[in-house]
């Protein structure tokens, strides 16, 4: 034992155990009770909720378990330990069902958000429904509203669409006669996110103005952040990039600011999906460096972490860095589990998917069918335009018909120009004509424009200036025998002999053609 003023502790923790299990339980328990008074009739030298929960659970005293169990989850999930708080929640919550019913429901909440964050979605739902029915079987409306609100992004996260929109409206309506309350604020911004997610953008804007506006009248600046996150993304999906990219940087400054770690994981996340549909790499690129030393380093956000590294293994895919794509994509698939989030999988499946289309190699058949299915629970265009586009990729590379693939393919086709996602349709619109589909409205502008337009060397240097060497050997195979023998060269070096296979008619045929 080592002295420390009035205090003795351990030399060693391993020594600390050595002791504890050497003493019979029923004495064990007194002494630790006994502890948890001595600390606590020292206020003048607090310990930490952590160790006074502790020794209240050694000690069996479910009351004092209670108390110091949320204390101790604040803390931990303050320094960012999202799992360690999950886990003290839990503990409170297991002290049994004689707790006041607004308190268990309270706990609850707070449990299932740390789940949230810590990427368990089911837990987290679970969580949520059990408080819902405590505050009906309570009579309490407001706390109904709030928590079906929250509810309806755990059910967005399960990859259920549907009824996500379908609760998050519910929320709002719930609270419509709480108008000036912070939950009907929390209501419609979460009814925004979940529009802007399912690609109705302009319903996302009308609301998150409306909030934003409540947000700006509370001076409340995390909403502010929130909401306009909400509203720089859908900015974005409507093609006003600048103005969306603005809004986003504006959000990410105030999480950053005001030190909103939640708000700031997800700002750089959606900052840089944007930017990397978009293909403004450059910036994308920065905001991976800042976030990762800023954050995800130093927390176990696993929920944000997840998904950032997923995308960083797209950016690396369309960038040509193959190597690091696969491990990337690997990492974020490892972590995505069954009991967390679905549109975390679709990212890291489509990735190993398409480098194993493009390198020929067995098994993007199979992990493209499950993209697919997860894509359709969620109903959003994008999910299902990616999963969509590397069907197509696929079934081309191998000489394949899209057959019973070209009528869903043309149905989301068909809801792209409904919603007037350009970009969307422009992307699947091109792997469309190159399965003979006539279609219309893809941008003549647009690099895939140029595509269809037959101006494969133009295309070909645009997507060589953006930085896509894939892109670029596409294009250069609509090409003459000199374009389609660069991009050979091209497949040769990012090693997709799928798509280096695929040259070699053409090679062939322009060949004969010359006489060569």
């Amino acid at each position: 034992m080592l002295s420390d003023g009035e205090w003795l502790r351990f030399r060693h923790e391993l020594a600390r155990r050595a002791v504890e299990q050497s003493i019979a339980p029923p004495q064990l328990r007194r002494l630790h009770a006994r502890i948890l008074e001595c600390l606590l009739a020292h206020p003048q030298r607090p310990a930490s909720p952590a160790r006074l929960l502790h020794h209240a659970q050694a000690a069996g005293r479910a009351a004092d378990v209670l108390r110091f169990a949320p204390l101790a989850a604040q803390e931990a999930a303050g320094r960012g330990a999202h799992r360690e708080a999950a886990s003290l929640y839990a503990s409170a919550l297991e002290t049994g069902d004689a707790v006041d019913p607004e308190v268990r429901a309270r706990l609850l909440e707070a449990c299932a958000w740390e789940n949230h964050m810590n990427n368990q979605t089911v837990a987290s739902k679970t969580h949520y429904a059990k408080a819902l029915r405590i505050w009906q079987d309570l009579g309490r409306v407001r706390d109904q509203g709030r928590v079906t609100s929250r509810l309806a992004r755990a059910y967005w996260y399960l990859g259920l669409g549907d009824d996500a929109s379908r609760l998050a409206r519910e929320a709002v309506k719930l609270l419509e006669s709480f108008s000036d309350s912070l939950e009907y604020l929390q209501a419609l911004s979460e009814m925004s996110r979940i529009e802007m997610l399912a690609s109705r953008h302009a319903t996302a804007i009308e609301v998150g103005s409306r909030a934003l506006a409540l947000a700006e009248q509370r001076q409340d600046q995390l909403m502010m952040a929130e909401v306009l996150n909400n509203i720089g993304t859908a900015r974005f999906g409507i093609g006003e990039h600048e103005c969306g990219q603005s809004l986003l940087e504006r959000s990410l400054a105030i999480a950053l600011r005001n030190r909103f770690d939640d708000l700031s994981q997800r700002g750089y996340v959606n900052l840089i999906c944007q930017l990397i549909e978009t293909r403004m790499y450059q910036r994308a690129e920065q905001l991976f460096e800042e976030s990762g030393s800023a954050f995800f380093v130093r927390y176990d956000a696993d929920l944000w972490h997840t998904y950032s590294t997923a995308w960083r293994s797209r950016l690396h895919f369309e960038r040509g860095r193959w190597q690091e794509a696969q491990a990337d994509a690997d990492d974020a698939l490892a972590r995505a589990h069954s009991s967390g989030s679905v549109p975390l999988r679709i990212p890291p499946l489509l990735v190993i998917a398409r480098l194993k289309a493009a390198r020929g190699d067995p098994g993007a058949d199979a992990m493209l069918s499950e993209v697919a299915g997860l894509a359709a629970k969620t109903g959003e265009p994008q999910r299902l335009v990616p999963a969509a586009c590397a069907r197509c990729e696929l079934l081309w590379l191998e000489r394949r018909e899209l057959g019973p693939d070209q009528q869903p393919a043309q149905a989301i086709f068909e809801r792209l120009k409904e919603l007037g996602l350009q970009y969307y349709i422009d992307e699947l619109g091109y792997w469309l004509w190159l399965h003979g589909v006539i279609v219309e409205g893809v941008d003549p502008s647009s690099v895939r424009g140029l595509q269809l337009a037959g101006q494969w060397r133009a295309a070909a240097d645009a997507w060589r200036q953006t930085g896509c060497p894939l892109e670029e050997g596409q294009a250069l195979l609509q090409g003459d025998e000199g374009g389609v023998a660069q991009a050979g060269t091209i497949f040769e070096r990012l090693g997709a002999t799928g798509y280096r296979n695929r040259a070699r008619p053409a090679s062939a045929r322009l060949s004969a053609r010359t006489g060569t």
